[in-house]
């Protein structure tokens, strides 16, 4: 469900504008969208999971739980990120990337190439710049 105005979509950018704060409901949890996002045909938002604002999520997008999308970041369409991950601002991904859990995205990356699980990628294009230690709950 997700709560907004109507007469904010875009037909020739096929977007939605939202002006105020809205929430995906998933999982039977609100997750907090925040000002001036674009969402395009959104896939699933796990539970507790934070998006900043004027973040850009495409199309069929799956987003773990416990995630953070920091202000400015780009998710392009068909992307898979895991859980307990950070992305930092204005990170770029790419289409069809799979980013697995616990991994920390710097601020300015552009991700082209999937990551995988306990690492932080920095840079552009992104690269692995240090393995994390596995969470355990």
């Amino acid at each position: 469900m997700l709560l907004l105005q109507p007469e904010l979509w875009s037909p020739k950018t096929c977007r939605i504008i939202v002006w105020l704060p809205v929430f995906l409901l998933s999982s039977k949890k609100y997750v907090p969208i925040s000002y001036f996002k674009s969402l395009k045909k959104p896939g699933i938002v796990q539970k507790r999971t934070f998006t900043d604002h004027d973040c850009t999520i495409g199309s069929d997008c799956h987003i773990g739980e416990f995630s953070e999308i920091s202000p400015g970041v780009n998710i392009s369409g068909n992307c898979k990120i895991g859980a307990y991950r950070n992305i930092g601002t204005n990170a770029t991904i790419l289409p069809k990337i799979t980013i697995e859990k616990n991994v920390v995205i710097a601020a300015g990356a552009f991700v082209i190439k999937d990551l995988p699980d306990n690492c932080m990628a920095a840079g552009v294009p992104a690269v692995i710049k240090k393995e994390l230690p596995e969470i355990t709950f």
